[in-house]
């Protein structure tokens, strides 16, 4: 987008936070990370731990979060149900269970269990929910099937929480107010033992390996180890302040321990028993879960009314995330990848998502590299070189660079037809088309087009590549089969974009200098313009929405993206990219249903949410990012940037 619309470039220089949930980069060796010493700010640790362990202070980011969901009264722990997809969530003020879907996020339906619930667990065997009832010392069983109380089992006095174990089907219950643990059948929903602890138990976790428990001791600021088939205590570990939340982490095979007024989590071998170190935090922790697919901790802190998050990997602070008033239990929602967040103080359920789009890397490409193409046949990247007049040619799997072609002078923007098995680019300074195959990568072809060529999208229903000649508000229309032009349309001014839509058989073209979209229809042989939509801004960048079947429309002065649809071709929505915000360049990913918007204003890629209606990132990815290409297969953007000479790799998630 350059040449005829230069006045694009430019504008003013605006410094974004990186707002992204999870922060990608080369880890340290997780165990260096806790040794004597390592890092900055090494501190003594609370009585009965080595000194010198790393306190570091969480850099407050702004995370996915969605919208709360309202329960019952304080709820205290929430757990994942993936049979019936639904979360349970416990309330401690009005002695019952919310059911929400894990899918809509409604409230199902609601169960009345025993007094002050604060505890829950799920057992996929038997497809129930085990509730402690710390006032009224026993447990409620739920059926997940019919969302009815199966059975009420006496316990100890106040139990608290309470771990599944999948390898024996039972039910460990910690008895804060009696000093044991009740094991209870989940073939038959009865007590079958009843094992000593520490003075407080509070957490449990299981290590299947060793078929130890770990129970954290609240009194007396220790973790009790016993053998699960024994029953029996095999030692106590000193760790921080009133330790509460405790979980294994299978990979590392760490227990993590949140010392809830210790303001640092402890870290224990699951294999040895040995304590390994601890993680200071910023405020005191009170549950701890671990996201498997991302290999981080999330914590939550109910002074804060955030979660801390952590690598599981070494123990390093990635990012705080504000939620909900007094957030205590916490559960991992595997089909949606997010974390739930028990809200006490705000009577609500928090949902975060882990699959926040990063940056993984930055590829060297030609001069001042302008648009690209994604070729899914080849599984290849097509990059316009405008500054060395070539194509570079990148491998999506390897990253490799396949090839550099020679092509026309100035190459602005590429385009994929899968049914020739060609590239085509528009040559903006020599008003030409040069057509790649991606078979032999080599220059096949070369079609005049006259003018100034900027964009190209293709209409697979006619097998044409409408072409955008800006300097004369002209779209050419040329047969991909003869390599011909057969029809020229006059459209707007300035024509710098253009996006087919298959539900409606429509070009569309954006042009900036009439603030306009020209409506392209009619039969092949006779191409015309059937409709004018003034979308005001200057619209520089387009994408298809395949999941509503709307049109997206970026506005380089307003700094917004409009969505257009309907019979009438009507604005349906618009979204506000940001301040400052310049977009060029539009790419939608329909697998999490979000649009990458090219921001030459701030230099960033921002992420917009379409559900949401907002920006979930701001990816930093280089001077003028402007062309963008989805790799369905890859789950990755591709990213020119202009003024670098490179070509930024985004992932649209984490990377597993």
């Amino acid at each position: 987008m350059r040449a005829s619309s230069r006045w694009l470039r430019g504008g003013a220089t605006f410094v974004a936070a990186l707002l992204l949930l999870t922060v990608g980069g080369t880890a340290v060796g997780r165990i260096a990370s806790l040794l004597p010493g390592s890092g900055a700010g090494a501190s003594n640790g609370p009585a009965g731990l080595p000194s010198g362990y790393r306190t570091v202070v969480p850099t407050v980011l702004s995370g996915q979060v969605g919208l709360a969901v309202g329960v019952g009264g304080a709820p205290a722990g929430v757990v994942y149900d993936p049979r019936v997809a639904s979360l349970y969530v416990v309330n401690s003020a009005s002695d019952n269970v919310t059911v929400l879907s894990a899918v809509s996020g409604t409230v199902l339906g609601s169960v009345p269990v025993g007094s002050d619930p604060v505890g829950i667990a799920y057992a996929p065997q038997v497809h129930e929910l085990y509730v402690a009832n710390s006032g009224s010392d026993d447990v409620t069983v739920i059926s997940d099937a019919t969302n009815t109380v199966v059975a009420t089992i006496p316990v100890g006095v106040a139990p608290v929480s309470l771990y599944y174990d999948a390898f024996n089907r039972e039910v460990y219950v910690a008895d804060s107010g009696s000093a044991n643990l009740t094991v209870i059948s989940a073939a038959h929903d009865k007590v079958v033992g009843n094992d000593s602890t520490g003075a407080g138990p509070s957490g449990i976790a299981f290590v299947p390996s060793t078929q130890e428990l770990f129970v954290s001791d609240a009194l007396a600021n220790a973790v009790t180890v016993l053998g699960a088939r024994a029953g029996r205590v095999l030692h106590s570990i000193p760790v921080g302040s009133d330790p509460t939340g405790v979980l294994y982490d299978p990979v590392a095979r760490d227990v993590v321990v949140a010392d809830s007024e210790g303001a640092r989590l402890s870290i224990l071998s699951g294999v040895s028993d040995d304590l390994l170190g601890s993680v200071g935090l910023s405020s005191d922790p009170a549950q701890v879960v671990l996201d498997p697919s991302t290999s981080e901790l999330f914590v939550s802190d109910p002074a804060a009314d955030n979660l801390t998050v952590l690598s599981a990997k070494n123990f390093t602070v990635i990012a705080t995330v504000p939620v909900g008033v007094s957030p205590q239990g916490l559960a991992y929602d595997k089909s949606a990848h997010e974390i739930v967040v028990a809200d006490a103080g705000a009577n609500d359920v928090t949902e975060i998502s882990d699959s926040t789009p990063s940056v993984l890397r930055s590829l060297s490409v030609g001069l001042l590299p302008q648009g690209d193409a994604y070729d899914s046949g080849a599984h290849e990247v097509f990059v316009t070189d405008a500054g060395s007049g070539s194509v570079t040619i990148l491998s999506s799997r390897s990253d490799s660079v396949v090839a550099t072609l020679s092509v026309g002078s100035d190459p602005d923007a590429a385009t994929y037809v899968a049914g020739e098995h060609e590239v085509f680019v528009a040559n903006l300074g020599a008003g030409t088309l040069s057509v790649i195959s991606d078979q032999k990568n080599q220059v096949v072809a070369t079609i005049d087009v006259g003018g100034g060529p900027t964009a190209l999208a293709y209409d697979p229903s006619t097998h044409e590549l409408f072409v955008a000649d800006s300097p004369v508000n002209n779209v050419s229309v040329v047969s991909v089969v003869t390599d011909q032009v057969v029809a020229s349309v006059p459209v707007g001014m300035t024509p710098e974009a253009l996006a087919y839509d298959p539900s409606g058989h429509v070009m569309y073209v954006a042009n900036v200098g009439s603030s306009s979209l020209s409506l392209v229809g009619g039969s092949a042989k006779a191409p015309r313009v059937e409709a004018t939509v003034y979308i005001g801004g200057g619209p520089s960048a387009l994408a298809y929405d395949s999941t509503q079947r709307t049109m997206l429309v970026a506005s380089y002065s307003s700094g917004n993206i409009s969505e257009i649809g309907g019979p009438q071709h009507a604005v349906l929505a618009t979204y506000s990219v940001g301040s400052g915000a310049e977009p060029v360049g539009l790419a939608y990913d329909p697998a999490q249903h979000e649009v990458f918007v090219a921001d030459s204003g701030t230099e960033n890629v921002s992420v917009l949410s379409l559900p949401s209606g907002r920006v979930i990132s701001l990816l930093e990815v280089g001077s003028d990012p402007e062309g963008l290409a989805y790799d369905a297969q890859q789950a990755e953007i591709f990213v020119t940037t202009f003024n670098t000479g490179n070509v930024t790799v985004l992932s649209d998630t984490i990377p597993k």
